[in-house]
């Protein structure tokens, strides 16, 4: 969801598309932390994880709209990044230390405050520089087509751990994602509105 999410940030804005996805992912998180059954923990986990990738892409775009190109861009993206792999390697720790001091739904309440703070400071933070002509419509057909490659490739290697690597069902898995993936790119070079520069195919 990543691709689809740099395109709607370029139709939409990326400080509109980075609020709603911020509150979508708030949301998310609050049913999580309320989940009554494994379904319902599955389905807002899922969401929770669609959101955090509609964001990814919104706040590089804010970024890249906030500072010119030079030496100040450089040091944002070089702290944005550094705070990317921070992030990941912390929130183990921290979740961690949660479920041992308090709940397991704690892990996702936790992030009740901090969203609901940064929604509120975007406003009076962020500039409104978001876009107000049309831009291309999203290539939901090539969207669709990466995530379904991305998606049975993945899951394909990690049933690997229980089918094996030369298994009907993991080589037919990785056939599929291949094919898939094969359609994605002539797609996206036949596009009028590509989710990728076609020099990347």
């Amino acid at each position: 969801f990543l691709l689809i999410g740099g395109r709607l940030a370029d139709r939409f804005g990326p400080r509109r598309m980075f609020t709603l996805a911020l509150a979508g992912f708030a949301i998310a998180s609050a049913v999580c932390g309320l989940a009554q059954d494994d379904g319902m923990l599955i389905a807002a986990r899922a969401a929770q994880g669609i959101m955090g990738a509609l964001l990814s892409p919104a706040a590089l775009a804010i970024l890249l709209a906030t500072y010119p190109e030079g030496p100040g861009r450089h040091k944002a993206l070089g702290a944005w990044a550094a705070l990317m792999g921070l992030g990941a390697a912390t929130g183990l720790l921290a979740g961690g230390v949660l479920v041992e001091i308090a709940d397991w739904r704690w892990i996702f309440l936790v992030n009740l405050p901090i969203a609901a703070a940064a929604l509120l400071a975007i406003p009076r933070i962020l500039p409104a520089f978001d876009a107000s002509t049309a831009r291309p419509a999203p290539n939901i057909a090539g969207a669709t087509l990466a995530t379904l490659s991305l998606l049975l490739l993945v899951f394909t290697v990690v049933e690997t751990e229980s089918e094996g690597w030369t298994s009907a069902r993991s080589l037919g898995g990785f056939a599929v994602a291949a094919v898939l993936a094969a359609i994605f790119a002539v797609t996206e070079r036949r596009s009028d509105s590509p989710l990728i520069p076609r020099e990347l195919l």
